[in-house]
Formats: structure tokens, C-alpha cells, sequence
């Protein structure tokens, strides 16, 4: 019977720590509500935090880190509750990826196209400003993608 009261009482404990930790965690968010710079001279977050908008401007010059740390992507989402489609643009440096996913949430059935390049180092042409108008393209081994981005939506 005691073990039980101790084993009771240390996952009491260990609840109440981890109550304690997320409290403490929730209280230091911090929501960024103006523009301000992604990073500082020195490469450096200039002010963690969160927004529900995109309101840091990226500017990958401002990078102080090898070429090849260097992860820029694009991710879109569109679901009807049903079906599930993910659209990614990546460039990670060491590799470029156009990836189509398609989940249906009731059966967990999953279909992926991916097209893969080499070596892009920045070069998918990713935009600092994923609201910014612009167009982004992908044409390549019977892979094509277009996405154009205006001031009032964006087509895929």
C-alpha cells in the first residue's frame, strides 16, 4: 500500500511540475503585432515571439550561417474535412522540392508526388514575403506547379 501512495504521490508531483512548466511557458509568449525584421545585424532572432499573420520580414541576406543551413519553404493547406492537400515549396540548399500530398482523413489513405533537384542553394526562386505578390513556378519531369500570390488571394 505504500508504494502505491508514493507512486500516487510522485505522479502528483510530477503533474504539478509539469503544470507548473507549461504555466511558466504560456506566460513568456510573446504575440508580435507590427512589422519587424526577422533578424538582427548579427543573424539573430530580433524578437521571439508569435503572430497570426505573417508580420516578420525575412531577408535572407541577413543569414550569418553557411549556405548550406540555409531552409526556405512554402507550405500550403486546403481541406474540405474529408480530403487533405498539402502543397510545399521547399529549398533547402542541398536540395529544392515541389511536393503535392494528398490524405483522406477518413481512411488515412496518403498519395505523394514529389520533384526533387540538387544543389539549388536558393536558386527555387522563394519569395521573402510569402504574402507578397508574386509568382512561384515549378515545371519538371511531368511536374507543374504554378502559384501566383495578388493582394487579394492565391491561386494554385
Amino acid at each position: 500500500m505504500r508504494k502505491a501512495v508514493k507512486i500516487t504521490a510522485l505522479f502528483a508531483a510530477t503533474i504539478m511540475i509539469f503544470l507548473g512548466a507549461v504555466s511558466v511557458f504560456a506566460s513568456e509568449q510573446h504575440r508580435i503585432t507590427e512589422k519587424i525584421p526577422l533578424l538582427d545585424e548579427n543573424g539573430k532572432l530580433t524578437e521571439p515571439g508569435y503572430c497570426t499573420t505573417n508580420l516578420y520580414e525575412y531577408d535572407r541576406r541577413a543569414i550569418k550561417a553557411r549556405p548550406t543551413r540555409i531552409k526556405e519553404w512554402d507550405f500550403y493547406q486546403i481541406t474540405d474535412g474529408r480530403y487533405m492537400l498539402q502543397i510545399t515549396i521547399s529549398d533547402i540548399s542541398l536540395a529544392g522540392a515541389g511536393i503535392f500530398t494528398l490524405v483522406d482523413m477518413q481512411t488515412g489513405e496518403r498519395y505523394e508526388v514529389m520533384n526533387l533537384s540538387l544543389l539549388t542553394f536558393g536558386r527555387m526562386g522563394m519569395e521573402s514575403d510569402a504574402m507578397t505578390p508574386h509568382t512561384l513556378s515549378r515545371h519538371k519531369n511531368k511536374f507543374d506547379l504554378d502559384i501566383e500570390v495578388t493582394e487579394n488571394e492565391t491561386k494554385i
